[in-house]
């Protein structure tokens, strides 16, 4: 697989393109559709420890491959309230490439889950401040027990109207206090995978940050070492 850098939304729709083609991916979809038929789940959310890890195109593209290989729709939810300026712009980057294939922001489930929004771009700055969760009982704001709900809705009620629902998290070691903190996403989400990198495997701490994912309430299918998608 080729490892791409550019962090253009027509480029990587044209990257996408490629991907979808790859037996590597199309096995995916199908290994992902088989687990599903025995760990009975339809939501899943993608973790990753650091941004530039591929997670979003994976997601793009994970998304493609399954609705051509089981004919199914897929939701993807952006679940991050703060993004980087390189940051992957998915409803851009698919630009409804394939119509089984739907992308939601956070800001578009506050706004409505049915009322579209073709203009919407992430958005540079804060828009909560909840803290970042370091314990399993986190204490929730009021403004994040709203994003809270809005998410369990689509990953335990309306996922149900989806063959998949893929949550894009923000990154486990994000910084900044105005995402919804990844783990609670995947503690929402019926199952997860974790898209890591070849920097990741290489780094010091690796066995120290792998222990994140022990806690069962994750649901963790499996750990993705990721080239293709890396940014």
């Amino acid at each position: 697989m080729k490892t791409f850098s550019t962090s253009s939304d027509v480029v990587m729709a044209d990257c996408l393109r490629e991907f979808v083609t790859y037996a590597e991916l199309k096995q995916m979809a199908y290994n992902v559709a088989a687990l599903q038929q025995q760990k009975m789940f339809h939501s899943l959310a993608v973790l990753s420890f650091f941004p530039g890890e591929g997670k979003s195109l994976f997601c793009a593209a994970l998304a493609l491959a399954y609705a051509e290989v089981s004919r199914s729709k897929v939701l993807i939810v952006d679940t991050s309230t703060y993004h980087n300026e390189g940051s992957l712009v998915l409803g851009q980057c698919l630009n409804g490439s394939q119509p089984l294939v739907e992308v939601k922001s956070l800001e578009e489930l506050r706004n409505g889950f049915n009322q579209p929004n073709p203009s919407y771009r992430p958005e540079k700055g804060p828009v909560l401040e909840p803290d970042i969760v370091h314990d399993r009982h986190p204490t929730l704001s009021a403004p994040l027990e709203n994003d809270f709900h809005l998410l369990k809705k689509v990953a335990l009620e309306r996922s149900k109207e989806y063959g998949l629902v893929l949550l894009d998290t923000a990154p486990l070691n994000a910084k900044n206090k105005s995402n919804v903190d990844p783990l609670l996403v995947a503690r929402l989400s019926e199952a997860s995978v974790l898209v890591i990198s070849r920097p990741f495997l290489q780094s010091r701490n690796v066995n120290s940050l792998l222990k994140t994912l022990e806690d069962p309430s994750l649901h963790l299918l499996g750990i993705i070492s990721n080239e293709a998608f890396a940014r």
